[in-house]
């Protein structure tokens, strides 16, 4: 597919170089408890009505979810999410998002992202489980102009 036409100073940046992606852990229903920290499923980014399964053990730091961390679900259903709620555990199946912040501004990569869902739903492979597998994830692009415009659309746009 031939490049967008883009505005001078803008380029496409594909996403395995605007960010590290890391994926959640996989949380078995024998782990589960009813304290301890919320487990991030996709139901609970769909749905702010479902109730949280939660995790009272060890988990390593990396699947620790604070206020403001950006999170993609790139399996079952497809979007991209600034978590607001209280500290959590990320399950399988999404995508904590660590952008790259020289090359672009973590609330312009949310906006960034939206743009392309549906490119994303387009590469989705399998009959039950409908997922993005992370090469084609990793090569979808987002326009990306220098960051000060970067920072002047994410005010406009919040």
């Amino acid at each position: 597919m031939p490049s967008k036409i883009l505005p001078d100073g803008w380029s496409e940046l594909p996403l395995g170089d605007a960010a590290r992606y890391i994926n959640g852990r996989a949380f078995k229903p024998t782990e589960w408890s009813r304290k301890g920290l919320p487990i991030i499923r996709i139901q609970n980014l769909n749905d702010r009505e479902k109730e949280f399964n939660c995790f009272d053990g060890e988990y390593d730091h990396i699947h620790y979810v604070q206020t403001g961390d950006i999170l993609i679900s790139w399996s079952a259903s497809l979007g991209v999410y600034v978590w607001d709620r209280a500290p959590a555990v990320l399950n399988q199946h999404i995508f904590k998002v660590l952008p790259d912040e020289s090359l672009v501004d973590r609330r312009y990569y949310v906006y960034a992202v939206q743009t392309i869902l549906d490119e994303m739903k387009s590469r989705v492979h399998g009959a039950t489980m409908r997922h993005i597998v992370k090469g084609d994830f990793q090569s979808l692009k987002i326009p990306v102009p220098p960051l000060a415009t970067q920072r002047r659309i994410a005010d406009v746009l919040e």
